[in-house]
């Protein structure tokens, strides 16, 4: 059997031929490099092995560069010594494998006669996958013979071996060589220097004219992909080049509209050089791609917008570096592109003269809205906000005299550099670009460079600032430009300046530079530009308004709240009532948006002054106090009668979806009052809207907590018009909302609410068991009777912990010892479940058989899981504190011996809870645990992990300042899950820690523990507010993701 297990296999070539039989290795390429026709000619001309591997090695290495000597012709040998001589070869290194064999193992098995001769000149018998791989080698590099080719002769052994479908047998970096030379010799000369130019032109005999070769590219691009192979940044720069001029082709054969070919082609373009696009600085590696969008710009009057953004980029990054030929090329194409705009020169002219202005709907213009102009002035892909106003008009304008050729170029590309930065929202403005532009202040470029600075500082300015930590940056370049756009002022629309002036204000109100904002209220008086004349249109009195707003900003950021003081510098605006009263709903509509609190405190001072504020105006302004929790003020808003219904179900729907998301703990209980009127008032007759049903079902709850009478009137009331909107489950969530309270008549008119409408079925039969119950844990013993008379079972499982509580009469706390006994016989039959026996131990140690409870649970422990077990053990040992004839030492005694008997027994095991039963146990025996004893119980405690926050903690890091000791070790917690509940554990424990202290007569401790208690229950409702909305904001979440999955599932 060995002699198949093998590892070489003979191949015999063919029944009375005569070659040699050779060996086959399947772990390396050797062997089958000798299978070529060519080696196997050497081999039988070869007696040693240093000839073999020399005669190889002439015949596949660079030997086929015509460098190599001839060799002496050797004797013939015989079969049977190639075989052992190829059998006593040593091995060799994998790059000279690679380099000796690699030409040979992939030609085809033709018995062609291999040239060497002296010459460069190529044998015209060598095959042209060898002359493609030897040229294409790594190994010719300068300094050493090349072999040269002529254009002709290389695409003639290109399209040879493609025609033979051998591409795939050149590596990835030889088909890069390849890829890359044949882009290079489509170039023009003189060709520029760039990185991904081929350096294997210069082997290339007539390299000077220039041949298209670009489907060659794309062809050997696409066989490289195919291929499996990576394509690098020179792959990719080449077919950007490539499919540039393939759109150039198709541009010129097919017109402008050249339909889906040339789109794909651009887009080709595109997305390689969006890959290389940070590879390099070098400009030479954007040119193509500048070029080309030159090219889509002369051609297309308004391309897609990613072309523009794409330029945009390449000017912000690169521009800089690009040559002064391609720069003036850029700006000679904008310069064209706007000699045929859209608009004409001739209707440049005021706002008040320009009809489509009169509407009463357009914002004020601000500086982004210029920019947007000018950017809409080269690009009609930008949409400007006012298509067909004066502003347009003014914006082409500009862009003529900013790119005209007269001016010079470097003015000219800061000028497009800063539309460029503008334009590209996340680059920052440099201090250089805006300060250094400013020589001459009569320049025409002045208007255009202070606008888009302005507008770019005004995007940018917060980010500065918190950059830098300082204004100073900011200052340096807002200054100089203020002083520029003053000295250099040139006559423009009165809008345009007011937009100019308002934008500086806003700015100095940013930066607090109060000298600037005074300036430019100088200049505003100056030139009138707060006063709008009678005759001015609704849109230019907006502006000038804006401007008030702008100014009134900037005062009170420098020099505060002096409201009388901005009234008076403002006087001379007020032409009428009219313009006084639009003036102060401007400023509290813009604080509404932005600061809340400063435009409450301007409500106020407007209110005093007896002044009078639009509805519309206060209404946005209450709207927005309610997103900002301004509960205090906001149930005057509430009861304004000047509010229609539909603006206070408006400012009740923010309120109570603050409500519903932040599930706050706290609220205000005359906000809460107000909100449970305007809900009666609003939906006496009518039913609710549909988007505010689920926060007003949650108002429910936290109205039943300050007014819970008042809520169940506005619940009745609801529920006559709209007894849909009440779901069983949320009924049954009021229901145990006012068990809480201990609004029990009220939990049982919400069920007589429930039961009036619609049939029995299980859902309300749940509600009746829990009402039952609840009532009856609660002490409500008489209720609950009434309540379980009132409607008899239909349906669904029969509760078990009902039947207990009939049993001994609805009793919790105190059922008389003969009725508790009637409590065993329930469990007989059938598993007992956890709830049930917890409920019936529960009240069997309320009727002080604790013998019949620890019966109770040796029956069925076995049945129940560990945590069950540990509850209805902590109730068994809770049992005997509870009572009165046991205390001192004797209750400590025997609670331990009935924990350790739990333990033994019942697979007890013990909890926190346990924890503060046995406390509550050692905090009776005061004879023996005094004062100090309970001191030191209480650092144990927090040296175990309950919560003090630090400024309680005196030395020893604990409140009471007392040192570890082994007799507080005794009580070892390490055992015990690390998890610590505020309401299960910690405010149990602090509450026994509180009475002890009292009893003992140490008010200060105890008051001491009191702030520990109530700080750390601070901070457990912000946690558990926390946590509710996080699960409020994941539903939304999650509601938002199936709407919009629904919605893509319709339009597909």
């Amino acid at each position: 059997m060995l002699r198949w297990c093998q590892s070489t296999i003979r191949i015999l070539d063919g029944r009375g031929s005569g070659r040699p039989s050779t060996i086959r290795f399947h772990t390396t390429a050797f062997a089958r490099q000798t299978r070529d026709p060519r080696v196997l000619h050497i081999i039988s001309a070869s007696t040693t092995n240093k000839e073999f591997v020399g005669s190889a090695c002439a015949t596949l290495a660079p030997a086929e560069t015509s460098v190599v000597a001839e060799q002496p012709k050797p004797a013939p040998a015989r079969d049977s010594d190639v075989v052992t001589n190829l059998l006593q070869i040593q091995p060799l290194h994998s790059s000279q494998k690679h380099s000796m064999f690699r030409s040979s193992a992939r030609s085809s098995q033709s018995t062609k006669k291999i040239c060497l001769p002296d010459s460069r000149a190529v044998c015209p018998e060598t095959e042209p996958l060898t002359i493609l791989t030897t040229f294409l080698t790594p190994s010719n590099t300068p300094g050493r013979t090349h072999l040269q080719l002529t254009r002709d002769a290389l695409f003639g052994h290109y399209i040879k071996v493609r025609d033979e479908t051998h591409l795939h047998l050149l590596t990835a970096t030889q088909l890069t060589a390849l890829l890359s030379l044949m882009g290079t010799l489509s170039l023009a000369s003189p060709k520029s220097t760039c990185i991904y130019h081929s350096d294997l032109v210069l082997y290339i005999n007539e390299p000077s004219a220039a041949t298209d070769n670009w489907a060659i590219v794309l062809e050997i691009t696409r066989e490289k992909e195919r291929l499996g192979y990576a394509l690098g940044n020179q792959d990719r720069y080449w077919a950007m080049r490539a499919w540039i001029a393939k759109a150039g082709d198709i541009t010129e054969a097919e017109g402008i509209s050249a339909g889906k070919a040339w789109r794909h082609a651009v887009a080709q373009a595109t997305a390689q050089y969006l890959a290389i696009r940070q590879a390099s600085a070098n400009p030479e590696v954007h040119i193509p791609a500048v070029q080309h969008l030159c090219r889509i710009f002369d051609v297309y009057p308004n391309p897609d917008r990613s072309f523009a953004e794409l330029f945009w980029k390449i000017v912000l990054k690169y521009g800089h570096k690009l040559p002064t030929t391609l720069q003036s090329h850029i700006l000679d194409m904008l310069s064209n592109r706007l000699s045929k705009p859209a608009y004409r020169v001739a209707d440049i002219r005021d706002p008040s003269m320009s009809s489509s202005n009169t509407g009463l709907n357009r914002p004020a213009i601000g500086t982004r809205q210029l920019s947007i102009a000018f950017g809409a002035a080269i690009f009609p892909c930008y949409n400007p906000m006012y298509p067909a106003s004066f502003v347009t008009r003014w914006a082409m304008l500009q862009a003529r005299q900013v790119f005209a050729s007269s001016l010079p170029l470097c003015l000219r590309w800061t000028s497009l550099s800063l539309l460029a930065v503008y334009n590209m929202p996340h680059i920052p403005l440099r201090r250089g670009q805006a300060t250094e532009v400013y020589p001459d202040t009569e320049s025409t470029t002045l208007q255009w460079r202070t606008i888009l600075v302005l507008a770019s500082l005004e995007r940018t300015v917060v980010d500065l600032i918190s950059a830098s930590g300082s204004v100073i940056n900011v200052k340096g370049i807002i200054r100089p430009l203020w002083r520029a756009w003053k000295a250099g002022h040139q006559p423009n629309p009165v809008d345009i300046d007011r937009a100019v002036l308002a934008a500086f204000l806003r700015i100095a109100s940013i930066t607090l530079d109060g000298p600037l904002a005074d300036g430019c209220y100088r200049y505003c008086m100056e030139h009138s530009l707060f006063v709008s004349r009678s005759d001015n249109t609704a849109s230019m009195k907006k502006q000038a308004l804006d401007l008030m707003v702008a100014y009134t900003q900037a005062s009170i950021a420098y020099s505060g709240t002096r409201w009388m003081l901005i009234f008076e510098n403002l006087r001379h605006a007020f032409v009428d009532i009219e313009t006084r009263q639009a003036f102060i709903d401007a400023v509290l509509e813009h604080y509404a948006r932005h600061d809340v609190k400063l435009a409450y405190a301007f409500y106020l001072f407007v209110k005093d002054l007896e002044l009078v504020n639009s509805v519309s105006a206060v209404h946005a302004m209450s709207v927005s106090m309610a997103a900002a929790r301004q509960w205090n003020a906001l149930p005057d808003f509430l009861t304004d009668n000047r509010f229609s219904s539909h603006q206070r179900e408006e400012l009740l729907g923010s309120i109570l979806r603050v409500f519903q998301i932040e599930r706050s703990e706290s609220v205000n209980p005359t906000l809460v009052s107000t909100l449970g009127q305007v809900l009666w008032e609003l939906y006496s007759i009518q039913s609710p809207p549909v988007h505010l049903k689920y926060p007003i079902r949650y108002f429910f709850s936290i109205m039943i907590r300050v007014k819970p009478a008042k809520a169940l009137d506005v619940i009745e009331r609801i529920y006559q018009h709209t007894p849909s909107f009440f779901t069983t489950r949320l009924c049954l969530r009021l229901v145990q909302a006012f068990l809480r309270r201990r609004q029990f008549t009220l939990a049982v008119r919400m069920f007589h609410l429930l039961s009036s409408q619609g049939s029995p079925s299980k859902a309300k039969n749940d509600v009746h068991r829990k009402l039952i119950l609840g009532l009856t844990a609660a002490g409500a013993r008489k209720l609950a009777s009434d309540v379980s008379r009132s409607r008899s079972h239909s349906g669904g499982r029969r509760s078990l912990r009902l039947a207990i509580a009939r049993s001994v009469k609805f009793r919790h706390y105190a059922a008389p010892r003969a009725l508790a006994i009637r409590i065993i016989p329930a469990f007989r039959s059938g598993k007992a479940r956890g709830q049930d026996v917890i409920y019936a131990v529960t009240l069997l140690i309320n009727a002080r058989r604790a013998l019949a409870a620890r019966k109770l649970f040796e029956r069925t422990f076995e049945g129940l899981d560990p945590k069950t077990r540990t509850t209805v053990g902590n109730i068994i040992l809770h049992g005997p504190i509870r009572r009165f004839d046991q205390r001192n030492g004797r209750l400590v005694r025997h609670v331990l011996r009935t924990r350790d008997f739990l333990v033994k027994k019942y697979k007890f095991v013990p909890d926190r809870t346990t924890v503060n039963i046995l406390l509550k146990a050692l905090l009776k025996w005061r004879n023996i645990i005094q004062l100090a004893n309970v001191k030191k119980l209480f650092d144990h405690m927090i040296r175990n992990g309950y919560p003090a926050q630090a400024r309680w903690r005196r030395e020893h890091g604990v409140p009471f300042g007392s040192p570890p000791s082994s007799s507080s070790e005794a009580l070892n917690l390490s055992s015990l899950p690390s998890h610590i509940s505020f309401h299960q554990h910690v405010r149990p424990m602090y509450k026994m820690f509180i009475k002890a202290f009292f009893l003992r007569r140490d008010v200060l401790a105890a008051r001491k523990v009191v702030g520990i208690l109530k700080e750390e229950e601070a901070l457990a409702m912000m946690e558990r507010q926390k946590r509710n909305q996080a699960r409020r904001l994941g539903i939304i979440k999650k509601r938002r993701r199936l709407a919009t999955s629904k919605d893509v599932n319709k339009k597909t």
